[in-house]
């Protein structure tokens, strides 16, 4: 059974250094094949690191400027309500800025589509409703119920998603739901992803980089 191994970021917050030392080590050291940025990098999509190596695909994020969004649509890997293919593996994503027309678009999309369409891999920027959403300091959850809505529609095989820094993983109807942590803190996940669309394997880690390297 062969594997795909698929990087994800989120939340890097403004820090683009530190981003691309990421992405870097994420292609050089973990061999990833694909990556997925899931909101709020600021990243540009034609200046990524090694992009002759990954494919990247896009999520816009509540904080991103639209140039980003632009940019993913021409170059035709931007998530946003879209369904993206990666071999046998088939990527969909909720956009941050406008979350009710990409779920929208998406589930037009899915129901255009000849048959019934699996999506493996669901990228949303927002978190869905009890999961992965509570804010301590305010005693609230904040997570999306049109996104668990969506989830328990459309069964993806996982979800990935940031927006809350709370790190892990938790299960939506036996749907895990991944949560890295925030980018600018060096935190990230690794997929392993199989020819059928399962997640084999989820690894939540922190990558360390040098201070020294981050002064301009």
């Amino acid at each position: 059974m062969s594997l795909v191994r698929i990087g994800y970021i989120t939340d890097l917050n403004q820090r683009e250094k530190l981003g691309h030392m990421l992405l870097t080590n994420l292609i050089e050291t973990f061999r990833v094949e694909a990556i997925i940025i899931g909101g709020d990098c600021n990243l540009d999509p034609q200046e990524l690191p090694l992009r002759e190596k990954v494919s990247y695909y896009f999520l816009s994020g509540d904080k991103d400027d639209i140039y980003i969004t632009k940019t993913s649509r021409k170059l035709g890997n931007l998530l946003d309500g879209n369904i993206i293919y990666l071999s046998n593996i088939t990527f969909a994503g909720v956009s941050g800025l406008d979350y009710y027309q990409s779920i929208v678009k998406l589930l037009k999309t899915v129901s255009q589509v000849r048959g019934k369409v699996k999506i493996n891999v669901l990228v949303t920027h927002h978190p869905p409703k009890g999961c992965l959403d509570y804010i301590e300091t305010l005693g609230i959850r904040v997570g999306l119920a049109s996104v668990k809505e969506l989830i328990v529609r459309l069964e993806p095989s996982i979800v990935l998603t940031g927006h809350i820094n709370n790190r892990g993983i938790c299960y939506v109807n036996e749907v895990p739901v991944v949560n890295p942590g925030p980018a600018e803190e060096g935190y990230c996940a690794i997929l392993e992803i199989s020819s059928r669309g399962l997640p084999e394997s989820i690894s939540l880690l922190k990558l360390q980089v040098s201070q020294e390297s981050l002064i301009t």
